[in-house]
């Protein structure tokens, strides 16, 4: 209620560039600035949804924030209780999408292309009857391609609790190469 920090954790530690350790014990407009204005304008009894960004340029960060009432015994207001992590992480998955974006519209782009090339081979007589089988088995192959690199990206870009499973480490890095191989300079890795 006095607005000081009795808990924190990593994700918090790591948004504000300080160990969370450190934050405890201190009031919250000393420690982090930023939320504590934010929590001027919220209602203390209610949650509260807030956005907001830190940092410039490619260090620039935005968060949803929720601030919520804390409640003792009896239902007394003790405080509030600020939670992000979950935000925190989906929003990177997402930052880290953007930057692979350009490398995945190139990957993406070399099936399409044997297949619209294929396509127009097809539709213009071009093919020879004996080639058929080669044409069509490379049609289903590329395409097949085409469809596991959309799969994996929305794999990846939902958020998705945490499992476990047996995997193999070769298919692990043979699909980090293939992701790897279209980025430029590659070819000496």
């Amino acid at each position: 209620p006095q607005g000081r920090i009795v808990d924190s954790n990593d994700a918090a530690g790591k948004m504000m560039g300080r160990p969370a350790a450190s934050m405890i014990g201190r009031l919250a407009e000393d420690a982090w600035p930023e939320v504590a204005m934010l929590l001027q304008y919220s209602d203390a009894n209610a949650t509260t949804y807030v956005e907001f960004s830190i940092g410039e340029g490619n260090e620039r960060r935005t968060y949803d924030v929720a601030f919520g009432p804390v409640r003792g015994d009896g239902g007394t207001l003790v405080g509030r209780l600020e939670e992000t992590q979950q935000q925190l992480i989906q929003s990177e998955k997402l930052a880290a999408i953007g930057q692979l974006v350009s490398g995945v519209a190139h990957e993406l782009n070399n099936p399409l292309t044997v297949v619209m090339g294929y396509t127009e081979m097809l539709r213009g007589g071009i093919a020879k009857p004996e080639d058929l089988d080669r044409i069509l088995e490379s049609l289903n192959s590329e395409t097949r391609r085409a469809i596991d690199i959309v799969q994996g990206l929305l794999t990846f870009s939902r958020p998705s609790p945490p499992y476990r499973e047996n995997i193999s480490i070769n298919e692990v890095v043979h699909r980090s190469l293939k992701l790897w191989s279209v980025q430029p300079g590659a070819n000496d890795v």
